[in-house]
């Protein structure tokens, strides 16, 4: 089992990698990635995403073109999730997704969470989608290629990847007149770095947490303002 010190290493170690060397994975490194996909932990709402490794050379064999718009190159697999539709959903679909992520970047491999950037219909014919259920992102998985692509960095430069939010304009001390130190933020100071460095899309990082009494609240800062979304202890 992955030790609180481990996911933190792995949180700071992972980057997203678009570039993959157009190799087949071995035997033994899929059947990691398969146990992975079976030993999935239950995400914080209960409900249960289904995720699968597809292999590039099943879907060649039904005639299914598994395309992401240019934005990934060489992958030869993918690890596809499903879901049913709701706010409740989506949320353990992420935190198992993100699971996912980290304990490939524990095997070595590159991954890249995609969102929006990959034939949907495509996908779905390999994962049996029932009516009631939505496939909210995959991710490849491989061998990234020692070098980035140069499509791979200048998709980097434009999201600012390389780039996280300051602490004073993400997490705040009982409101949003007063931005939280490290020294404050106290016991909580590490599981809000992890935050910070968390993936998003375009690196926009929208979440804002404030931290009162030790409890924190997030929030989702949409284009309207900011909204109350998850608080916890």
């Amino acid at each position: 089992m992955t030790s609180k010190l481990s996911y933190i290493n792995l949180i700071r170690q992972r980057s997203s990698r678009r570039s993959y060397k157009p190799e087949m994975l071995s035997d033994d490194i899929q059947e990691q990635i398969d146990e992975i996909l079976k030993t999935i932990p239950a995400g914080p709402f209960g409900t249960n995403p289904i995720f699968r490794l597809i292999r590039k050379s099943m879907a060649a064999d039904q005639k299914i073109k598994l395309g992401t718009y240019g934005f990934i190159s060489g992958a030869q697999y993918f690890v596809v999730g499903k879901t049913v539709s709701g706010t409740e959903a989506f949320v353990d679909f992420g935190y198992c997704m993100e699971w996912i992520i980290l304990q490939l970047t524990g095997l070595g491999l590159g991954t890249c969470w995609l969102g929006g950037t990959f034939t949907r219909s495509e996908f779905a014919r390999l994962v049996n989608l029932y009516e009631d259920e939505v496939i909210p992102a995959i991710t490849p998985v491989g061998h990234a290629t020692e070098k980035r692509s140069i499509r791979d960095r200048l998709i980097r430069i434009g999201a600012g990847s390389n780039h996280r939010k300051p602490w004073s304009e993400m997490f705040f001390n009982g409101d949003f007149n007063h931005p939280l130190t490290e020294v404050k933020a106290g016991d909580n100071v590490t599981v809000l770095e992890m935050v910070r460095l968390a993936p998003s899309a375009s690196n926009k990082q929208p979440w804002r947490v404030v931290q009162s009494r030790q409890r924190l609240s997030f929030l989702f800062a949409a284009n309207s303002g900011l909204q109350s979304h998850v608080p916890g202890d």
